[in-house]
Order: structure tokens, then C-alpha cells, then sequence
């Protein structure tokens, strides 16, 4: 644990204390815990999830939680998405079942508490972009009042016998009054902004190009590698973005995206290299959001048709064969 033993030992009791309760037994993945005023003003979204036996919690906290709550309900159904906002969001997630994930340190930990290591959650605190294995000691304080203010909060919900529809409403619960009521939802997705292209001299280079027959792929997705951040000890993954014409089938580009540099901007460059090279291609297909907003001032600028799809040909098996030849590898190591 990054965290002090005393915190940590918190963590663990408050985190074991709401598996007992069985949440998974009594709400739905779509339905929402809102807990405000656990201290000085504090708010978080919490979420009870399970999958392929795995249970876990998700609680979203901050003044951006609201919104990145909201990503996890876009019907999208595209995994891409889906991953990049995983790794965009800020959250704690603790996920139960799972001892084969935790530390030698944390069994100890629950060893010395009584406990088994199917017992032991495993506690992440994940931030924009970044992940830690283990929250510090701010996290963690920060978590377990999350966790005693969910655990008040769903002993509220059924005390009350509130007859909710979490699809419209989620049930909030005030930990400062000690009190409940229910507040109309209206879920937002987030919104990429799009990028405009200010630059007359590079246009008007452009302009001037060939244009071709071609049908382009582009695409962005996290790999299954991850880049240590050295200053503070963690991890975040790697973006791949990736551009392929489907009728040669044939990668044009694929490379992977510098995490301290604005994604968007990087996407740009990557197709402005590719024009410049081939031509201006007729189309171009995107399935994520931010690609698509990325491209989205250029293409209309030159008339280029933008696409937007689910499935990708070419793309999606360079993706798997890219995460085949990571997977291979981390086994070597």
C-alpha cells in the first residue's frame, strides 16, 4: 500500500464491510449512488459492477465526476471508446474476487487483519490518462469517507423503501444532514472539441495536392503496453493511432501518440503527413470520437467525405496483431 497501515486497514474494513451488504444482489450497473457533502463539499457518483464473477465498485469523485459518469452510459457499444474514456476518467475502483492480482504486501496486510486473499479487495485510484496499483494517503482518507458515505447512503435507499426509477432519476444522499431525496438525471456525453485548421499557408499547399480515389481507416485505441511516469511511480498506457486504406490492404501509419502532448493535435499531424504524401483520399472512416472531431475541420475543408463506423478491416487486424505481439512479449520478460 501506498497508503499509511492504519489508512490501509480502513480501506480494507470499509471496502469488505460493503461486499457483505451484497450490492450486486439489490442494484443494477445503470443505477447511480449520488453521495454529496462527505467533506467540504465533496461529491462522488458510485456504481456497483459485476462481470464474469468479478465484482467491483466504481466511485467517481471530483467536480468532473458527473460527467465522466455520463461516459459510462453512451450506447456506443464500441470497445475502443469505451477503453480510451476508461483510462481518460478519474476514479477510484475496487475490484473483489480477484487474489490473484493482489500484492504479496496486501496479503500480508489482510493475513494480519484475519482475512483470507479471496476476501482482500484490490483498491485502485486512477487518474486522467495514469492509473496507480494503490491510492496515497490523501486517496485513500478520500475513499473510505466515499465508501462509509455509500454504505449510509444504500442503508437510507432501503430504510425508505424509495420506489426510484434509476433510468430517470439517481437517488442522492447528503452526508452532512444525514438525509435522502432523488434528482432528475440527464446524462451528458462528453464532447471533443474540433479542431480548426489556422493555417492559409499549409492549406493552400494542400489544395494543390492530387486528389485520389482511396478510402481511408483511422483510428485510435490504448495497447495493452504501459509507460512508467518516473516522477511519482506510475503507470499510464500507450495510445496507438493508425491510418489504413482497405482496398490495398495496407497500413499507411501507425504510431504511438506522446501522453504529454494534446491527442488531438498528434491525430491532425499524422493525416496532414499522409495527405501530403498520397493525395487527398475521397473518404476517411473514424469510430472514435476524438478522431473524428480531429479531422472533422479539414476534411470539410477539402471536401473529404468523413465516415463514421464500427468495424474497421485493415485497423482491427493490426490492432490484434499488435496486442498478440505485446502479450508475447511481456511473457518473455
Amino acid at each position: 500500500m501506498n497508503c499509511t497501515l492504519e489508512l490501509a486497514q480502513k480501506m480494507i474494513s470499509a471496502s469488505i464491510c460493503l461486499y457483505e451488504e451484497k450490492p450486486w444482489d439489490l442494484f443494477d450497473e445503470h443505477e447511480v449512488f449520488e453521495i454529496s457533502k462527505v467533506e467540504h463539499g465533496l461529491t462522488a457518483y458510485c456504481l456497483f459492477h459485476r462481470l464474469n464473477g468479478k465484482k467491483s465498485i466504481t466511485i467517481f469523485s471530483g467536480p468532473e465526476g458527473f460527467t465522466n459518469l455520463s461516459n459510462m452510459f453512451k450506447k456506443t457499444g464500441l470497445f475502443r471508446v469505451d477503453a480510451f474514456q476508461y483510462f481518460e476518467r478519474e476514479s477510484y475502483e475496487i475490484i473483489f474476487d480477484q487474489p490473484e492480482q493482489l500484492e504479496e504486501d496486501d496479503i500480508k496486510l489482510g493475513e494480519q487483519m484475519g482475512y483470507t486473499p479471496r476476501e482482500l479487495p484490490l483498491i485502485r485510484y486512477c487518474e486522467k490518462r495514469c492509473y496507480a496499483d494503490q491510492p496515497n494517503n490523501a486517496e485513500a482518507e478520500r475513499l473510505i469517507k466515499f465508501l462509509q458515505g455509500l454504505s449510509e447512503g444504500m442503508k437510507a435507499y432501503l430504510d425508505e423503501g424509495m420506489n426510484l426509477d434509476f433510468h430517470k432519476n439517481r437517488f442522492v444522499y447528503n452526508v452532512e444532514k444525514k438525509s435522502c431525496f432523488s434528482k432528475r438525471t440527464a446524462y451528458r456525453p462528453k464532447k471533443y472539441d474540433i479542431v480548426e485548421i489556422d493555417n492559409p499557408e499549409l492549406m493552400e499547399e494542400i489544395l494543390e495536392l492530387e486528389e485520389i480515389e482511396e478510402v481511408w481507416e483511422y483510428d485510435l485505441q490504448p495497447t495493452a503496453a504501459a509507460i512508467q511516469r518516473l516522477e511519482d511511480q506510475r503507470t499510464q498506457p500507450l495510445y496507438m493511432a493508425a491510418l489504413a486504406d482497405p482496398v490495398h490492404q495496407q497500413v499507411l501509419a501507425g504510431i504511438p501518440l506522446q501522453s504529454d502532448l494534446d491527442f488531438q493535435f498528434q491525430c491532425i499531424d499524422l493525416i496532414i503527413e499522409a495527405i501530403m504524401q498520397r493525395g487527398i483520399p475521397k473518404a476517411v472512416m473514424v469510430r472514435h470520437p476524438l478522431v473524428g472531431a480531429a479531422v472533422m475541420d479539414l476534411c470539410k475543408k477539402l471536401d473529404i467525405q468523413l465516415v463514421p463506423v464500427e468495424h474497421f478491416e485493415v485497423l482491427d487486424e493490426f490492432y490484434d496483431g499488435l496486442k498478440e505481439h505485446l502479450e508475447r512479449k511481456n511473457e518473455r520478460c
